[in-house]
This record gives structure tokens, C-alpha cells and sequence, in this order.
């Protein structure tokens, strides 16, 4: 009698499964079938999810078939913009991947970690080598200075001799012009490639120098015409400076368009993603940071990375050689007889503890992290749309540009072709995407006045007809007429 129970039992608990199975293959069917109408999605009975390390990936899974060892699944693992798929594991076991996607046979419930690194390709380096390339030389140009000039800096008198031999830019903290523009004031160049320069405007040249922001932001925009930022405070997603790594930020980070505290960032996420992050940097990308005490930034030249047995990253052996130029202002003695300035560094090393304890963020554009992304053509628009405008209009307007410029040229030419003026106009710090280049104040107008070289007086013309033409130089090394109007005095 109990055989007889334990065969019924069997048999009962055998045709469920069977009958189980029976509905679940029919479902299948259903869902996997590939004829003209809409298949019906099937619900997974299985929760696959991402490790919480896998950030920089995301995971799709699509249920494809019922075995008698499992649920078959084929999971596509979707890396972030500007990384790579390198290993996938499930549930501990490294898997192989074919196209970003693997197929595997499950019982139950999964965890999927992946292992992610920087995109690579020749194109990407030649970009972070252009922007390197780019800083590298705002903070190593040799020049002299054709007689003593004099500036104030947070309330110190900064005297520039002219009987010095220097290096690297100078310091003029927030007000500062393009690092190329800085040598449109070179009135010649000796063999060794020494500049002397010749500033107009008396002896208090305030803006003829750069910053930290300023020299980073020249150097992405050699390839970047996504960037918008004008200091290091402000290099945030908004403007251009998308995050490296895994770490996060929330809105209270931010307080009218610029970081609170990135010390308190760092610390909110911690400092295994921000070893992590930093681990992921690459050449040209950049290190910012913005606490009460102050704010700064680093352009990364190399990242060095050590690891425990265990694979977990030390802060304090692991290292980033970073070029910046810093708030100090002095001369250094360097092995050539040169003072370069001790405010440009170009081999800075910065242990990933430190970075950290500072509060320091990686950060890059998108024209360094993504190949797919194509360097964009120059696209400007001129504020005056008329072919013919009155003489007080001639140097009245704007310029609004995808990339920085650094300058402008104005001639202007009478009916028989005669220059009658010419002069340059020069781009400050505020707004480099955006060229005023007017000594009117009128709504189109944003230009400070003193950042140009020669006042153009239409009043002073004789009567007739005149032709203005302006050249633009941008930050990615190309130039162009932007503007090419007549106006009769």
C-alpha cells in the first residue's frame, strides 16, 4: 500500500512539472515566435542585475529559450559613453564575450559584474596629445619683456623686468586672455625661440597672463567646441566637464551654476570610486576642485596605479603627474638660466590619497571620451545681419562661436582701398565663446574696453564710402572672415 502511495505521489508530482513546463514552453513559443505580428513579451522568473561596481556599464537581458538544464538568456552588456567592455562575470565565474554579449543557462537569481576601462584608439590619442601638446606650452614659452611692467595681485605689486629672462605665463588669477593671444604682443623672436614682448596700456598689463582655469580651458578647446566653462568652479556637466569614473553628484553639489564643496563630494562617494575614477583618467583629461578655502585645476599627463593583492587600489603609492598653472606667483631658477614662472607646472606629482583628501574630481569633454563623437567645424553668428550699416555701427556687435576666439582683426578699407584702420581685439576669460567687440554699451555689446589694441574713431573719417572686415582666430587653430560689411560716413 505505501508502494502504491509513493508511485501515486510521484506520478502526481511529475505530470505538474510536465504540465508546468507544458505552459511555460507555450508561453515561450508565444513570445519567441517571429512571425508578422507582435511577439508577447515573456516575464523573466529570474532578477539578473548589475554588481554595484559595474557602474559604467548597463545590462540588457532577453530570455531566449527553456532547457532541460535551465532558462536560457542572452545578456548584452551596454558600456557608458567613452569606455569599453574588458571581462564579464556571473556570479563570481568570468564568462566569454563575443560583441559585448554572452548567452547563459540559469537556475536562479544572477549578479553580473563587469570590468570597464577607457576607450582606446588613434584618434582619441591624438586629441589628448593636441591638448597636452597645447598646455605644455603655455606654461614652458621663453620671453622677455621690452621694459619693467607692473600689476596688482590680491593687493601685491607684481613687478615683470624687463633684464629677465622668463618662462611660462604669467599669473593674473580671473582676468586673463587666451594663451595664444599672449603672444600676439611679440614684437620679435630670437633663434632660441625667446619672444619679446610689447604690451600697450602703460605699465599695468593686468590681463596680459593666464590661470588655472583659463590654460585648461584653451587647452581642451584646441579640440572641444562642447566646453563652456570659465573657471575651475564652474566645470560642471553643464558646461561641458563630464565625469570620469563612477562617482556621483546630487543638485545640493552645485549652488548657482558652480560647485559648493567637492571636498564633500569626494567624501559622499568615498574613497574607493574616487581611487577608481582616478584610475580611469587618461592624458588630457583634468583634476578640478572648489572648497571655502579656495578652487583649482590639473591637466592629467600620466596616471600610475598600484594594487594591494587583492586588487584594491592604494592611495598612497598610486600617483597622477598633472601640468597647472596655481594661485602663487614668483620666479624659479631653472637649469637653462631661465625664471620660469612657479605658478606653471608641468610635472606635478599628486598621490591619489592626496587628490582625494583634497577634494579633487576627474573630469574630461566628450570630444577626449568618445572617438564617435567628430571634432566640429567652426560655426559662428555675426550679431549685425545687414550688408550696409551707418558708421557708428562699425565696430558695434557680436560674435556668438561654437569654439573660443582668442582675437579678432578690424581693417578698414576707403572706396580706393586704403587702410585707414586696423586693429586687434582680444578675448578675456568671462565669455570666449562669446566675442564682443564693441566701445559702445549697448545691448550687443559685452566688450571690456581695455582688452584691445587701438581705438577706432568713425567720427574722424572723411565722408564716402568705407568697407569694415573682420577676421576671427579660434581656439582650434583656424580662422576665418566673420565679417564683411560697407557703411558710408
Amino acid at each position: 500500500m505505501k508502494k502504491y502511495y509513493f508511485y501515486l505521489l510521484f506520478f502526481s508530482i511529475f505530470s505538474c512539472f510536465l504540465l508546468s513546463c507544458q505552459k511555460v514552453e507555450t508561453v515561450l513559443e508565444t513570445a519567441l515566435q517571429t512571425e508578422s505580428h507582435e511577439a508577447t513579451p515573456i516575464e523573466s522568473p529570474y532578477v539578473i542585475s548589475l554588481s554595484e561596481e559595474s557602474k559604467l556599464a548597463e545590462l540588457k537581458s532577453t530570455l531566449l529559450n527553456i532547457t532541460d538544464k535551465g532558462i536560457e538568456y542572452e545578456l548584452e552588456v551596454i558600456p557608458k559613453v567613452g569606455y569599453t567592455v574588458d571581462a564579464v562575470s556571473l556570479n563570481g565565474e568570468e564568462k566569454e564575450i563575443s560583441d559585448n554579449k554572452i548567452r547563459v543557462i540559469l537556475n536562479g537569481d544572477a549578479s553580473v559584474e563587469v570590468e570597464s576601462s577607457r576607450k582606446k584608439s588613434d584618434e582619441l590619442e591624438k586629441r589628448r596629445s593636441t591638448v597636452v601638446d597645447k598646455m605644455f606650452s603655455y606654461t614652458t614659452t621663453r620671453f622677455r619683456y621690452d621694459k619693467d611692467y607692473k600689476y596688482i595681485l590680491n593687493d601685491k605689486e607684481i613687478t615683470l623686468s624687463r633684464d629677465v629672462l622668463y618662462g611660462g605665463l604669467p599669473y593674473t588669477a580671473y582676468s586673463a586672455i587666451s594663451p595664444d593671444a599672449f603672444l600676439d604682443f611679440a614684437v620679435s623672436r630670437d633663434e632660441d625661440g625667446t619672444y619679446l614682448l610689447s604690451f600697450p596700456y602703460g605699465d599695468e598689463p593686468f590681463y596680459w597672463g593666464g590661470s588655472c582655469g583659463n590654460a585648461v580651458f584653451w587647452s581642451w578647446a584646441s579640440v572641444s567646441s562642447s566646453i563652456k566653462f570659465s573657471y575651475s568652479a564652474n566645470m560642471i556637466e553643464e558646461n561641458g566637464a563630464i565625469p570620469v569614473g563612477t562617482w556621483t553628484y546630487t543638485t545640493d553639489d552645485i549652488s548657482n551654476g558652480i560647485w559648493s564643496d567637492t571636498q564633500k563630494t569626494c567624501k559622499q562617494n568615498g574613497s574607493d570610486v574616487l581611487f577608481e575614477s582616478y584610475a580611469l583618467m587618461a592624458e588630457g583629461d583634468a583634476l578640478t576642485y572648489i572648497s571655502p578655502k579656495g578652487n583649482h585645476v590639473m591637466l592629467v599627463r600620466e596616471v600610475n596605479i598600484e594594487r594591494s593583492l587583492s586588487g584594491r587600489i592604494l592611495g598612497n603609492k598610486s600617483y597622477v603627474t598633472c601640468m597647472d598653472q596655481n594661485g602663487g606667483f614668483s620666479y624659479k631658477d631653472g637649469a637653462d638660466g631661465v625664471k620660469y614662472c612657479s605658478s606653471c607646472s608641468v610635472n606635478s606629482i599628486i598621490s591619489f590619497e592626496s587628490l582625494f583628501n583634497e577634494g579633487y574630481l576627474p573630469v574630461t569633454c566628450i570630444e577626449l571620451l568618445d572617438d564617435n563623437v567628430p571634432l566640429a567645424e567652426v560655426v559662428f553668428k555675426d550679431s549685425n545681419q545687414n550688408d550696409n550699416f551707418g558708421y557708428i555701427d562699425v565696430t558695434r556687435g557680436y560674435f556668438d562661436s561654437n569654439y573660443a576666439i582668442s582675437k579678432v582683426e578690424l581693417t578698414v578699407t576707403d572706396s580706393a582701398g586704403n587702410v585707414v584702420y586696423e586693429g586687434v581685439r582680444h578675448t578675456v576669460e568671462n565669455n570666449p565663446l562669446r566675442f564682443g567687440f564693441s566701445k559702445f554699451s549697448t545691448d550687443d555689446a559685452e566688450f571690456q574696453e581695455d582688452v584691445y589694441s587701438g581705438k577706432i574713431d568713425t567720427y574722424s573719417f572723411e565722408k564716402g564710402n568705407y568697407r569694415v572686415v573682420a577676421k576671427a582666430f579660434f581656439s582650434n587653430g583656424s580662422s576665418m572672415i566673420v565679417r564683411d560689411k560697407t557703411f558710408t560716413r
